[in-house]
């Protein structure tokens, strides 16, 4: 990968990133059709598909940082390129607490039929499923400086190149 194509590779790899999150946001607004309203019993097979869409996610955010981290840039940007891969970390974690906490909030729900009717009535099971991916802002600005700062060595090595001739 040649100086003049890192900022592109980036840019790129960051519109990428954005295809691969954004298209769960609308995933999670018909959330209520594979789960149910309140009280309404919820969609099987929209509830596996919810699952599948959540692991696949995932597995591109996966797949997208060990692309970014595969890349081999020139010295100057191998900071900006390393940082822009870690851009994965927060959706990647949020994931895995999403996860997390969902299988926490199922463990609940035989224990809840456990009980006699009328106490499940006066304690109704409640189960928050949401998920927020959200990037790391100062990683991100962070990897941007870096990439800038890169981009500003290089044009004075240009221009020094330039005295020199």
């Amino acid at each position: 990968m040649g100086e003049e194509e890192v900022a592109g590779f980036l840019s790129e790899a960051f519109g990428r990133l954005i295809w691969i999150i954004e298209p769960l946001t609308r995933v999670f607004e018909a959330q209520e059709d594979a789960f149910g309203k309140p009280g309404e019993p919820g969609d099987e097979q929209l509830i596996e598909h919810f699952a599948r869409w959540i692991i696949s996610v995932y597995r591109q955010l996966l797949e997208w940082a060990g692309a970014v981290r595969s890349a081999d840039p020139p010295e100057e940007f191998r900071k900006a390129v390393e940082l822009s891969a870690h851009a994965a970390d927060a959706p990647l974690l949020q994931i895995r607490e999403f996860v997390d906490r969902t299988v926490e909030q199922l463990e609940q729900v035989p224990k809840h039929f456990a009980r006699p009717e009328d106490e499940r009535e006066e304690n109704p099971l409640l189960l928050e499923v949401t998920l927020t991916l959200s990037a790391d802002d100062a990683l991100v600005d962070e990897a941007l400086a870096e990439l800038q700062n890169a981009l500003a060595q290089l044009d004075r090595g240009a221009v020094d190149a330039e005295h020199k001739t």
